[in-house]
């Protein structure tokens, strides 16, 4: 089934198997968005009317809306592309939950005590929904529940029943799933939503301990246990409360049982989650100092080890997180400071969007600004204003790219005076501070006339990725070079380090209240996490993790209350190609491995690209006309740029993690890497050259150096004008193509180094607006991308600037951009990886109770 389509579900690999189904990850080409894909195993069904009936019990399972349920997003029948022969299959297409099930989680052992009831929450909320529209899922167990993400999410509502229904029951039914079974169901009698709850108790019990409560060889035997034997009881650790409720939920009379979701929420609600303490620290702490101190001494003692268990622990549980879209088209959410309303991009069928504005409540959203371009490729924040009247934006309006403010109420957008990327409003609404990504300099934009007032940054400080404005009005955040924070004092233009990190990435400086403090949302190759930082001038002070786990793909917002809005991605990188001239692409990978860097071998039959794999990211290769991919990397790192050599017989590629060997050469014949020794390199960029010399950029990417039988040297010898990016060496070796980054206008562009001259000169002067990546160079042309705003077009110039012009416009729609491309030696075929993006926007209530501060 893998590689084929059912319906208009492109089937890309295999999730799972159960006894009604089995799942995969498949793409939804309708709507351009990952599902999961339960397809109906052959002969599940009975009668005739089993069919019907589970047709009809689905649709109405899929009318449900819970953060916590998995929606169902189509049930339908189809025959699979791979072979017409096969009868229609029933299917169910699925919300793509991202995470892990609980069963994956347990393997690791038992779970704290407030992680299990976090989950118990999150459950028993999505069933409260369920049983309150009479639907029963009947099948509650830990490989039904996704974990990992704000909201525990339940799986396979697709398949529940109302609460008539009792067919479909021990039929294909495993040896867990029987153990999950409440009593009434084990004896087959008619189940109402009691019998979930009762799954939930043992769920519980499992979450708690590591085992289940009823279990044996056979499911006969489990059916007896549980209908005759006690629950076994909880380990001493565990709280009073919890046990009552694990007590409540096991209870083999229904009558007897906690009767309704909403009754496992009011037992909730009477404990505060946020001060359970894992087992861990109960008994260990308790039972020394019970053993070791008098009375007084252990009471103090257990105190001061609470506080620091409290004090240590990173993830606090919210009160509430919920899914705010469903469209997989809407990106940057921001809230308003009262937590009534938040605005976003909404991506179009097409290549543009609109700016909507959205009630929490009534989820009623209106269009503020229209005809924005490409808005699922914006990373620029939407900032209210402290009075959530107006709003700041950064985009492109009907070709016209700026920095603007439009009213809450509507009405048309005003244009700043000065544009960036990033911007950020004074506590009294009447100024706006912008700045541009990579900037040296922040503005200072009055509202009342649009006069500027800027602000030089010092020395040293470039890259300037982060901004805002503290509630007190008495400094700015920065974030330089994306690892470091800096507090800049608007008395006296001063500047501060707040917090650094050299191995991780830092993004979105965002206020609390107070002043005092600044959450970051932090990055790197294992972790995605939003932190909190102590702002004290002079010192640097150990940050705080607050919440691990958040998929954010742009800046996040705080409202005066502590609730949280941030958008989520659910992104792919994938191989094409695509014949030159010709309208058709045709995709040669699949999935979210994030496949990037692809490059054409020299005889253009293969194509290189690195993609992500459990132990981070190795080297494969693929057949340009389409096949099995083979895996030629096995390094336990971070494979990133790869390079062909001139024979095809060996592949450059760079480890971004390993700074010791951080340049390696795999042969394809037998596999056998070696390292290439170099020194103050970047490895943001990787060439071969046809004479065997490898290029890669110096550490400040402002030139390049040439390794060639163990010696090192400088290929561009200015490099004071700006940096030197995207190596494209010609097919003799002489000369090499880059694109020349620079401030100063006139040395912005193309640029081509002769390595037998010596020489180095710009051949064509790009405007500031553009962006000229060279892609290859064949014969006497150079072929380059022209990024031109959010529009693509690959064109050829000659290397001494004569003559350019423009071949085709990439047909690349509104959730594309491009990582990489290529063209094959005869420069009839181009190969390219590019980024699909699916986004939405997520709210969680009550954010970082441990602070009880909130936004800016």
């Amino acid at each position: 089934m893998v590689g084929s389509h059912l319906a208009h579900y492109r089937v890309e690999s295999l999730l799972g198997q159960g006894g009604m189904g089995i799942v995969y990850r498949a793409y939804d080409t309708r709507l351009r968005r990952v599902v999961a894909l339960k397809v109906m195993l052959p002969g599940i069904f009975g009668k005739g009317q089993d069919r019907s009936r589970f047709f009809r019990e689905a649709r109405a399972a899929a009318g449900l809306r819970h953060p916590a349920i998995a929606t169902v997003y189509e049930i339908g029948e189809a025959v699979p592309s791979h072979d017409s022969t096969t009868p229609a299959l029933p299917f169910i297409a699925m919300e793509f939950a991202e995470g892990r099930t609980l069963k994956e989680r347990l393997r690791d052992g038992p779970l704290p005590e407030r992680l299990a009831l976090k989950i118990l929450q999150d459950v028993a909320a999505g069933l409260g929904v369920a049983h309150a529209h009479g639907i029963v899922h009947r099948d509650i167990k830990p490989s039904n529940l996704i974990v990992g993400g704000p909201v525990t999410k339940i799986l396979d509502f697709g398949l529940a029943k109302s609460a008539e229904y009792t067919d479909l029951t021990l039929a294909g039914s495993t040896l867990g799933t029987v153990a999950y079974m409440s009593p009434e169901q084990a004896q087959g009698v008619p189940v109402d939503g009691r019998t979930d709850l009762w799954s939930l108790g043992v769920v519980l019990h499992e979450m708690l301990t590591g085992k289940r409560p009823f279990d044996a060889d056979f499911p006969q035997a489990v059916i007896y246990r549980i209908l005759h034997d006690p629950v076994p009881p909880l380990p001493g650790g565990v709280s009073a409360s919890t046990r009552t409720i694990h007590r409540e939920l096991l209870t083999k009379e229904a009558e007897d049982r906690l009767q309704r979701g909403e009754d496992v929420l009011s037992r909730l609600g009477s404990e505060d989650l946020s001060r359970i303490r894992s087992r861990r620290w109960r008994i260990a702490s308790f039972r020394k100092a019970r053993s070791l101190l008098p009375a007084v001494t252990v009471l103090a003692g257990l105190t001061l080890l609470m506080a620091i268990a409290l004090s240590g622990e990173s993830d606090p549980v919210p009160e509430s997180a919920r899914q705010l879209t469903y469209d997989g088209r809407s990106r940057n959410g921001a809230i308003s400071p009262d937590g009534t309303q938040f605005a976003a991009y909404r991506a179009d069928s097409d290549s543009t969007g609109i700016l909507t504005l959205t009630d929490i409540g009534s989820s009623e959203s209106r269009t503020l600004v229209s005809g924005i371009t490409k808005p699922m490729l914006v990373d620029a924040p939407i900032r209210w204003s402290p009075d959530g009247t107006q709003l700041a934006f950064y985009a492109e309006i009907h070709g016209l790219r700026a920095n603007w403010v439009v009213s809450r109420a509507g009405g048309p957008p005003r244009q700043m005076p000065v544009r960036g990327h990033l911007a950020a409003w004074s506590p009294d609404g009447g100024r706006i501070a912008i700045a541009a990504r990579g900037s040296r300099e922040v503005q200072l934009v009055d509202l009342s006339n649009l006069d500027t007032t800027p602000i030089a940054l010092a020395a040293g400080h470039a890259f300037l990725n982060g901004l805002n404005w503290s509630p007190d009005g008495s400094r700015l955040a920065l974030v330089t070079d994306r690892s470091q924070v800096w507090s800049l004092s608007l008395s006296d233009t001063s500047l501060a380090l707040v917090h650094q990190d050299s191995t991780r990435y830092l993004e979105n400086p965002t206020w609390a209240r107070d002043s005092r403090s600044l959450y970051l949302f932090r990055w790197g190759a294992e972790e995605r996490a939003i932190i909190n930082t102590p702002v004290r001038t002079g010192r640097q002070v150990r940050a705080r993790l607050v919440r691990t786990g958040v998929r954010l793909c742009c800046p996040f917002s705080l409202s005066d209350s502590n609730q949280l809005v941030y958008s989520s991605d659910n992104s792919e990188w994938n191989v094409h190609t695509k014949e030159l001239g010709s309208a058709d692409r045709r995709q040669l990978t699949t999935g979210n491995a994030h496949h990037t860097g692809s490059r054409i071998s020299p005889d253009g039959q293969w194509v290189a690209y690195s993609k992500r794999v459990p132990s981070g990211r190795d080297v494969f290769t693929r057949p340009v006309s389409g096949g099995a991919e083979t895996r030629r990397t096995f390094e336990a790192g971070r494979a990133q740029l790869v390079a062909w050599s001139p024979d095809g017989s060996e592949i450059a590629f760079t480890l971004s993690d390993n700074p010791a060997a951080p340049l390696r050469v795999v042969r394809l014949s037998d596999g056998a890497v070696r390292s290439e020794p170099v020194s103050d390199a970047s490895f943001q960029g990787l060439e071969w050259l046809a004479d065997g010399t490898l290029l890669v950029p110096r550490a400040d990417n402002r030139t390049w150096f040439a390794l060639r039988e163990g010696r090192q040297k400088l290929v561009i010898s200015d490099d004071s004008t700006g940096w030197a990016l995207f190596a494209r060496g010609s097919q003799d070796a002489g000369r090499v193509a880059f694109w020349r980054n620079s401030r100063d206008s006139a040395a912005r562009g193309l640029l081509v180094v002769d390595l037998v001259q010596s020489s180095e000169k710009i051949i064509h002067v790009v405007p500031a607006s553009e962006r000229w990546q060279p892609v290859a160079w064949r014969g006497d042309w150079i072929y380059a991308l022209r990024v031109a705003g959010h529009r693509e077009t690959l064109m050829r110039i000659r290397p001494d600037g004569s003559q350019f012009e423009a071949l085709e416009e990439i047909p690349i729609v509104t959730e594309h951009d491009f990582i990489s491309i290529d063209l094959s030696p005869n420069a009839t075929t181009m190969v390219f990886s590019f980024l699909e993006l699916q986004s939405d926007v997520y709210l969680v209530g009550n954010f970082d109770p441990v602070s009880g501060v909130g936004r800016r």
